[in-house]
């Protein structure tokens, strides 16, 4: 139909033409010209103009017919490809939604609608775009429907062969599952082959976009790898000439076409990768995609779990300058071997990501589930691999050598099983707090208070009441936790500390143990400080440990209106009082707002 359009378009020019031609018959080809009126010319303008548009709009419209042509032979030959792996194309299983292709003002256009009819990609414009959207949705479709199980015992004609029983999602420090697979000249390679030395697992396949565009990187990393990087192995699919023809160095094991050794792994779509340690361990969460891949081959040889001597743990939320500054700072000044970093991040920010696992080596866990300081910093101790853990705010700094003087009293006393904290150092950098005195004061119970045997850095730990945790340390399995309903910013300093006593250990003051706390915020404060939240916390810690709730009441009597005080009270204590608020008020005082009342009341 366009080209028959076309076609009438140029005969009518043609007509045109001939009827000016026949008014002016006897002129030469261009003599004619000269004798045009004013009116003439312009028409003649016009019919070239007219003429110029349409031999465009047929060279634009056979460039489109071209485009299309070649979008339908790649879309053909990605639909061959799902055939291969066992999958039907888009919009010929049952139940999913079809390809919906864009023809409108800017075509060619693709957009992937999701199983359940809603849009499921965004608009992919041109056969460059088109081609990576469908081979994204292809691999997206594979981790979907391809079981992950893991590889079976027999080789089928390929040469591989798994290890039965073995999980389909292995963990970080599980053993990582063994396998046999032929490599480029048909010699089988096992996976324990590599132990003694961390190890990259890539999973690849030649024809993948995503491969593709990764391949040089992946050859300037062989090149030139950083110092102490792990080795290579590539797990493919495809014949052995595509594979050579990528240039490789690194040994490269032809998986089966059902990518069985992949998905024992997780791994159901390219290009991804694992860390497998030197100890044949999993020591690292699967990565997808060319950047997380390329971290993950920078990675330093890591430590297996029972040499790390400390853990040093942190929770942020969006405080991406606290973390770079503090863990920079560790990194610059102090003793960080067979020591481990570990952010837990309250907020989800890409950037602390990026920094934590991309340039400091460190492990990153997002934990946005419930908000507030408590839950974070017990999840660092759960999390921990090292046999002593160290919880310290993200935006703390600590003098040279106390990292190093920390791990040595560990090595000095194994079996301690106390709190242990140190000497908040002022801005000035000589004043210090080494405890909380047993105070309330803003909404808080404890004011900074300083006792003279910690000005020596040099003297014996002695005992405290409690402190500020902005920093404090314990064994990883003498921890006591905090109560699992803690919600939002305070109500563990003192908390924490009773536990502790009541368990029959010690909170201690080690006065070398010193740091310094950032409490100035000129762009404000980013984490939400709720009143409510600090009075359900301390009603739920006092309730615990069996400690007097009256003078938590009084207090934030201060703050809020009776009535929601109690409010409050009776819903973190688990329900209304027999009797009502009368009852409650009794027992625990029916002059709550009246001033002059005595601390110990």
């Amino acid at each position: 139909m366009v080209i028959a359009l076309l076609i009438l378009r140029l005969l009518l020019a043609a007509g045109f033409v001939a009827w000016f031609g026949h008014d002016h018959a006897g002129l030469s080809a261009l003599s004619w010209i000269g004798v045009l009126t004013v009116a003439q010319c312009l028409e003649l303008l016009g019919f070239l103009i007219v003429l110029a548009l349409l031999l465009g709009s047929g060279w634009l419209l056979w460039q489109i017919l071209r485009q299309q042509g070649r979008l339908l032979l790649r879309l053909e030959a990605t639909e061959a490809r799902l055939a291969e792996a066992g999958l039907a194309p888009l919009g010929d299983q049952a139940g999913e939604s079809v390809a919906v292709l864009a023809m409108g003002a800017q075509t060619p256009g693709l957009r992937l609608p999701d199983l359940d009819g809603t849009t499921g990609s965004p608009l992919a414009q041109g056969a460059d775009a088109i081609p990576d959207l469908v081979e994204a949705a292809m691999d997206q479709l594979m981790r979907r429907t391809m079981p992950m199980v893991a590889a079976a015992s027999h080789n089928n004609g390929t040469g591989a062969t798994a290890v039965p029983g073995q999980p389909a999602n292995p963990r970080i420090g599980d053993a990582a599952p063994d396998f046999s697979l032929p490599d480029l000249s048909g010699n089988l390679v096992q996976l324990s082959d590599f132990r003694g030395r961390q190890t990259l697992v890539l999973f690849w396949r030649p024809g993948c976009g995503f491969c593709q565009r990764m391949l040089p990187h992946l050859l300037a990393w062989e090149t030139q790898p950083p110092e102490g990087a792990p080795r290579l192995l590539v797990v493919s699919t495809g014949s052995v000439q595509d594979n050579q023809a990528m240039g490789l160095r690194s040994p490269v094991v032809l998986d089966r076409a059902d990518r069985s050794i992949g998905s024992m792994f997780g791994a159901t779509g390219t290009p991804t990768a694992v860390l497998v340690d030197a100890e044949g361990k999993i020591a690292s969460e699967l990565a997808a995609g060319a950047p997380a891949i390329l971290a993950l081959a920078t990675t330093q040889p890591t430590k297996a779990e029972g040499s790390i001597e400390l853990t040093i743990g942190m929770a942020t939320y969006n405080d991406f300058d606290g973390v770079y500054f503090t863990l920079q700072a560790l990194r610059l000044y102090q003793d960080l071997e067979n020591t481990e970093l570990l952010v837990i991040d309250n907020y989800g920010c890409q950037e602390t990501k990026n920094l934590v696992e991309g340039w400091l080596n460190g492990r990153y866990i997002l934990a946005k589930d419930a908000v507030g300081t408590a839950a974070p910093r017990d999840l660092i101790f759960r999390e921990a691999r090292g046999k002593a853990v160290l919880c310290c705010d993200c935006h703390v700094l600590f003098p040279p050598g106390v990292i190093a003087q920390l791990k040595q009293f560990y090595r000095e006393h194994p079996d301690c099983h106390d709190l242990l904290q140190g000497p908040l150092l002022y801005d000035d950098g000589k004043l210090i707090s080494t405890h909380f005195d047993p105070v309330w004061r803003d909404q808080m119970w404890g004011t900074w208070g300083s006792d003279p045997r910690g000005q020596d850095p040099s003297g014996e730990p002695f005992e405290i009441p409690m402190q500020g945790l902005g920093v404090f340390s314990c064994l990883k399995r003498a921890w006591l936790g905090f109560h699992p309903e803690f919600r939002g910013f305070g109500g563990e300093e003192g908390y924490i500390h009773e536990k502790f006593r009541q368990a029959g250990r010690q909170c201690l003051c080690l006065p070398w143990l010193r740091w310094m706390h950032r409490f100035s915020r000129p762009s404000g404060v980013k984490y939400p400080l709720i009143v409510e939240d600090k009075l359900r916390n301390y009603v739920i810690g006092h309730a615990e440990l069996g400690l007097d709730l009256a003078p938590v009441l009084r207090h934030f009597s201060k703050y809020l209106p009776q009535d929601r005080v109690i409010a409050i009270a009776e819903q973190a204590l688990g329900g209304q009082w027999k009797g009502g608020p009368a009852a409650f008020l009794n027992k625990y005082g029916t002059q709550l707002q009246v001033a002059g009342l005595p601390e110990e009341f």
